[in-house]
């Protein structure tokens, strides 16, 4: 088809004497324009609001082409389509499209709507005429536009904050939730069912029962949802969820629906169970350290040699009751005492190789020391052993020493002296070897003590076999060359050790003293000393004195690291204490700052927070308020210590100047300027990402061993979940902040829709009543004679109009409704009386449809507490809707049951019925269920909508049962006047 041709206002003032009539209609609304379509002729008439609402000026000729160049391109195409449909007779589409129209004034859109008039029936029906009304829609249309943008916004704030949300109906069953929701249960967003079984088959088994007793609760007492479980992803991954909803009550006080939102509490969750980790890991080491601390004390009580400890000040730490026995004193009175002033580490000399012990960190052989015991008696001989004893540091801290009383064999060496001048006697005797020797090696007389002592015979003797060269080891002539020397230049040489070499091989330790014979120097006499028992208890003596060293110093070594894995432990414990309550940044950064600054001995701390490449100052201490003036935010990128903690993950210390002057020779003047020397910066670490930064300056050059790095580390670590833990926090208080204003800003939106609607319906009544009034004025012939035809166009123009009326007046009421202004007459009424007015208004309506009527009596003495107009009201709507929606030759019926609370008035209809998913739609505004035969009118889709808050703000309900091609039955529930009077339960 082609676009309507267009004709000027002042040819249709002379051309139709209905022109100025219109043009005065147009004149009354504000922002809405008259249009009449000769299809025939091809001629449209604007009136001056239409002209006004396209931005064409009074007077200026309106053509084809100004038409089309004031629509929007994008519409074009789709107005002209709609407006081809609507004329023709197979298709009869609506009249009705909305478009954009570009005007001087800007971008504005038009809703247009209108009635066509047909000539003839059936296949022989043709377009002749339509008429219809111009709305500015330019607001309604932003006001949709700006909801949809906070409704967009909300969602995007639930999935930067990680929840999702929920409804669940309880009396239908049905559950709800959004894509925030099947993220949290690791789903793709609509990827499953989303059903109450579905959601308890993802809970945990070890929680499901304990979730689905709480569903039950809710359901059954109206209790508050409020419960931490787990859930079970697809593909195995285990999360925490906390699920909090408030369930909502139905018009019978009874369960009706709950709503709520879940929220991941994973980490929080993992942190408890580390920390009762941790608890259970610093019990156990304190067990071992007191299982170690046992083994010690039965060790010091049960060894049989003395032993000590010393501190750095030489003083007594503890003593052995052994050693103890010396000094007369009781071990424990020992403590703290100068250990150089009692015996035996009052030895001259001892002093100095203790402190040396202590400065080099090596231990000093065993060696003897000659002291008088405290308590009287001869003196005593000791064979001191010293060794160090390190830290918790690394360095040396104590000194140990173990003391072994040989005054025993001192005397034996003594008494061995004492009888050399014997030894004629005794080499008679056999007691020891003796033999007679030549100065070139060969032996040519020997006792059987000597032959017994290295295994040779007479006959070896006798056949020249033994020579004390030949016998002696490689290892020993160096010595005996010596001995020889000396023997040659005095006579004789003193005892001195030695080995010989035994028939079989086997060396034979020995002590030998030899001499010339009178007179001779080629020739002499030796006495040998067998020392292999000797040898064998000083061996013994010196791997029992090592293996008691050894056992000292793996026990100090022991208890000294259970001390530090046990204050380790302490201090992981009291920082994760400090934090685990903390849900602000803030508060997590003044934990870690009070237990880090004294613990390290630093002057001054901070915390920051990674924020936008920005490090942000949450907390504080030690430091001038005008140095922190430049550093409470900063770029990441500024070339920093802390700077490059957030950037790379990893911590930075500095131990001293020349450390800062290597790595930031940027800062060194500033650093020196504020009196800081040594630096650690820890990274507060969630997962991959760094968080924040926690800073400690030191004013004193400080030595990071790896107990403290492993100590400020763990403290990073606790305190980067606590720190990530309070900025989901924080991210989640903003997220419910800016969904309550987003929700404020919809509700006003929707309160001023309402508005607009009400005024809109207002001013639209006052042009359809004088096109009702002309329309009867020219019918009663006051304008002139009026032919059959007129008569009926008539007729249609007035049955149009009283129909747009009442659309007009559904839309009053609604945004009276809504605007909360409508009033009410709510008394004792009896129901009969206004079933029988809503049946004869009815009848005529059912007859012409050719539809069975039957309106059963309610009981005579049923009064219900109401607004009989409203009451009437609601039931010609009701029953209007049966008849539309119900084909010739069905049934519409009405009947009434009382009980003790309300009166329920059931109006059943055999029409089409409803779609199940569409059931939930029926009562919403501006919402027409497709359900009408070809031949039914359509509305504005509010009288349902108008009547469920009628009868709700009366204080009943209406709902609605259907069967799709069996029907449907509205149900209208009043409450009785001795209901109403009831006091509350």
């Amino acid at each position: 088809m082609t676009t309507p041709a267009i004709v000027s206002p002042e040819l249709r003032a002379h051309g139709d004497p209905r022109a100025g009539e219109r043009a005065r209609a147009g004149d009354e609304g504000a922002w809405v324009g008259l249009w009449d379509w000769d299809v025939v002729a091809d001629e449209l008439y604007w009136d001056d609001g239409a002209r006004a609402l396209h931005g064409v000026a009074p007077g200026v000729p309106v053509t084809r082409e100004l038409l089309l160049e004031r629509i929007h391109p994008g519409d074009r195409e789709r107005l002209l389509a709609a407006i081809e449909a609507s004329v023709d007779p197979a298709a009869r589409g609506s009249c009705e499209a909305g478009y954009r129209v570009e005007t001087p004034a800007g971008e504005r859109w038009i809703h247009a709507s209108g009635r066509v008039l047909w000539s003839g029936d059936g296949a022989a029906a043709r377009a002749v005429r339509v008429i219809g009304i111009l709305r500015d829609d330019t607001r309604a249309r932003a006001a949709e536009r700006a909801l949809a943008e906070r409704d967009e916004r909300l969602r995007a704030a639930l999935h930067a904050s990680g929840m999702g949300t929920f409804r669940w109906d309880i009396r239908t069953g049905v559950l709800e939730w959004d894509d925030g929701l099947d993220r949290l249960f690791g789903l793709e967003p609509g990827s499953t069912v989303r059903s109450l079984s579905g959601f308890l088959a993802a809970v945990h088994p070890d929680d499901r029962g304990r979730v689905a007793d709480a569903c039950a609760r809710c359901a059954a007492r109206g209790a508050d949802f409020d419960e931490e479980f787990r859930v079970v992803w697809p593909d195995g991954t285990v999360r925490w969820l906390d699920d909090k909803g408030r369930t909502f009550t139905g018009a019978d006080g009874e369960p009706a629906y709950m709503t709520g939102a879940c929220m991941d509490v994973t980490g929080r969750k993992l942190a408890v169970l580390e920390r009762e980790r941790l608890l259970q890991a610093q019990n156990a080491a304190a067990v071992l350290a007191r299982q170690r601390m046992a083994e010690l004390e039965a060790f010091y009580a049960g060894a049989p040699v003395g032993l000590a400890l010393l501190d750095r000040e030489l003083r007594y730490v503890r003593v052995n009751e052994q050693l103890a026995a010396v000094s007369g004193l009781p071990s424990a009175a020992h403590a703290g005492l100068a250990a150089t002033s009692m015996p035996p580490f009052d030895s001259a000399g001892l002093g100095e190789l203790l402190r040396q012990v202590l400065e080099t960190g090596n231990p000093v052989a065993p060696f003897p020391v000659r002291s008088v015991p405290a308590r009287g008696g001869p003196p005593r001989t000791w064979l001191v052993t010293c060794y160090p004893v390190a830290g918790v540091d690394g360095g040396v801290a104590r000194v140990g020493a173990v003391v072994d009383d040989i005054s025993a064999l001192e005397q034996a060496s003594e008494a061995l002296r004492q009888s050399e001048g014997r030894l004629r006697r005794i080499l008679d005797s056999g007691i020891v070897g003796s033999f007679f020797w030549h100065v070139d090696g060969g032996i040519t007389d020997a006792n059987d003590a000597f032959l017994a002592l290295l295994g040779f015979t007479r006959d070896d003797l006798r056949a020249g076999r033994l020579d004390w060269r030949r016998l002696t080891p490689p290892r020993w002539r160096e010595q005996d060359e010596i001995q020889v020397a000396e023997l040659l230049a005095t006579g004789l040489h003193g005892p001195y050790e030695k080995e010989y070499l035994a028939a079989d091989g086997t060396p034979v330790p020995v002590l030998i003293a030899s001499a010339f014979f009178e007179g001779s120097r080629t020739e002499g006499v030796a006495l040998c000393l067998d020392r292999t028992q000797q040898r064998r208890a000083e061996q013994a003596l010196r791997d029992r004195e090592h293996q008691l060293r050894e056992a000292l110093t793996e026990t100090e070594l022991a208890r000294a690291m259970a001390e530090s894995t046990a204050h380790h432990l302490h201090r992981q414990h009291a920082v994760t204490a400090a934090v685990a309550g903390a849900l602000r940044e803030e508060e997590v950064a003044g934990a870690l700052l009070l237990h880090a600054v004294p613990l390290m001995g630093a002057q001054a701390a901070l915390v920051l927070r990674v924020e936008a490449g920005e490090l942000v100052c949450v907390g504080h201490t030690g430091y001038a308020e005008s140095d922190l003036r430049h550093w409470m935010h900063y770029p990441v990128t500024l070339g920093t210590p802390a700077g490059d903690v957030a950037d790379r993950g990893e911590p930075v210390f500095l131990e001293n100047v020349k450390q800062w002057q290597a790595r930031y020779p940027r800062w060194t003047a500033w650093v020196a300027a504020h009196g800081f020397v040594a630096y650690a910066g820890l990274p507060l670490r969630a997962g991959a990402r760094v968080v924040g930064v926690m800073v400690l300056n030191f004013a004193e050059p400080r030595r990071f061993t790896a107990q403290d790095r492993e100590t400020l580390l763990g403290m990073a670590g606790v305190g980067a979940q606590a720190f990530e833990r309070a900025r989901l926090y924080r991210q989640a208080l903003d997220a419910r902040r800016e969904a309550e204003e987003a929700r404020a800003a919809a509700e006003t939106a929707n309160q001023a829709k309402s508005a607009f609607l009400a005024a809109m319906s207002h001013d639209l009544r006052t042009p359809l009543n004088a096109i009702t009034g002309y329309a009867d004025l020219i019918e009663m012939g006051l304008r002139g004679p009026v032919t059959p035809e007129q008569t009926r166009d008539l007729s249609r123009i007035r049955r149009s109009t009283e129909h747009l009326l009442g659309l007009i007046n559904d839309v009053l009421s609604f945004a009276t409704l809504s605007a909360g202004s409508l009033t009410f007459d709510v008394r004792d009424v009896p129901l009969a009386p206004i079933l029988a007015d809503a049946e004869v208004m009815v009848v005529p309506q059912a007859a012409a449809r050719g539809l069975r009527l039957a309106v059963h009596p309610s009981p005579p003495d049923a009064l219900v507490h109401a607004d009989a107009d409203k009451v009437r009201q609601i039931l010609l709507n009701l029953l209007g809707n049966a008849i539309k929606f119900t084909p010739s030759g069905g049934a519409v019926e009405v009947t009434v049951e009382v009980d003790d609370a309300a009166a329920r008035v059931h109006v059943r209809d055999t029409g089409v019925g409803i779609p199940a998913d569409r059931l939930g739609a029926v009562f919403e505004p501006f919402v027409q269920v497709s359900r009408a035969d070809p031949g039914s009118g359509r509305g504005v889709g509010l009288g349902l909508a108008i009547s469920e808050q009628l009868a709700r703000a009366m204080g009943g309900t209406l709902s609605v049962s259907s069967t799709l091609g069996a029907g449907s039955t509205f149900t209208l529930a009043l409450p009785l006047a001795a209901a109403a009077d009831a006091p509350p339960a």
